[in-house]
């Protein structure tokens, strides 16, 4: 997937104090084709470090911060305009979906260093996040070479673990969705995990969902829990790990749908 970078700057170079610098920097001109920004953060020597990303229409208008939203990092895919904190030394990846015609960063130093850097595209922002969709269940690949959605179902009332669904050899099994539907009047919790452990506590790394069903409490008159995550974003099993399920109790049935990708 093409993400044609247009042009590039350098807005704080390990800066050691509070700054406000235009994005891009005056000696930088702003393309006319530029529709997003990506942003490369990282902070240097203890940092501690408020950031703000702000835009405003016209030159007599008044800056307010603008929406972005991390990327390159799993499991964050959600639109903000709050302040940033930066406080560790991690390298983050942050669009800007909308170039307008003024923007300014506002770092506010406590400590250490900040440097950001940016580049323009002339491709829309969502061509900066292959793992992320609108969360809807698509049925088009949401990364690279991962498979349509699959989806199983079973009924399970057993304490002793069952393959739910074994990914085909070679690839991992990423989570999109869990639906639980109780058969019982039974509080019974249900485990949802990979690889073979005897329960979801064997390796809590391995945990997909958790979650307690029946079907005569709750204020819908029954506990029938689901997740749904972003699509590409959702808990991704080691190669070859199976998608293990269980129940707490014997004989409390409990229906489940889930769907998932290999990659």
């Amino acid at each position: 997937m093409a993400r044609p970078v247009i042009g590039s700057f350098t807005l704080f170079d390990s800066i050691s104090a509070t700054t406000t610098a235009r994005m891009p920097p005056d000696s930088v001109s702003i393309p006319e084709t530029a529709q997003s920004i990506l942003l490369e953060v990282v902070g240097a020597s203890t940092p501690n470090y408020t950031l703000d990303f702000q835009g405003k229409t016209h030159a007599s208008g008044t800056f307010t911060n603008v929406d972005y939203i991390q990327t390159w990092q799993a499991g964050v895919a959600t639109f903000s305009n709050s302040q940033l904190t930066v406080n560790d030394t991690t390298r983050r990846f942050y669009v800007v979906p909308v170039v307008a015609p003024f923007m300014q960063a506002v770092a506010t130093r406590t400590g250490g260093n900040l440097t950001i850097h940016g580049s323009f595209s002339s491709q829309p922002w969502s061509q900066w996040l292959p793992t992320l969709s609108t969360g809807a269940l698509a049925t088009t690949t949401a990364s690279p070479g991962a498979s349509e959605v699959i989806a199983v179902q079973a009924n399970i009332s057993s304490s002793t673990r069952a393959t739910l669904a074994t990914p085909t050899a070679g690839t991992k099994a990423r989570i999109v969705s869990v639906i639980l539907m109780a058969d019982h009047a039974t509080v019974t919790e249900v485990e949802v995990y990979f690889d073979t452990g005897a329960n979801i506590t064997s390796d809590g790394a391995k945990a997909i969902f958790m979650a307690q069903t029946d079907t005569d409490s709750g204020e819908s008159g029954g506990w029938n829990p689901s997740i749904v995550f972003p699509d590409g974003a959702g808990p991704v099993g080691a190669v070859n790990d199976v998608i293990s399920v269980r129940v707490s109790a014997d004989g409390t049935g409990t229906d489940i749908v889930a769907h998932y990708r290999e990659e």
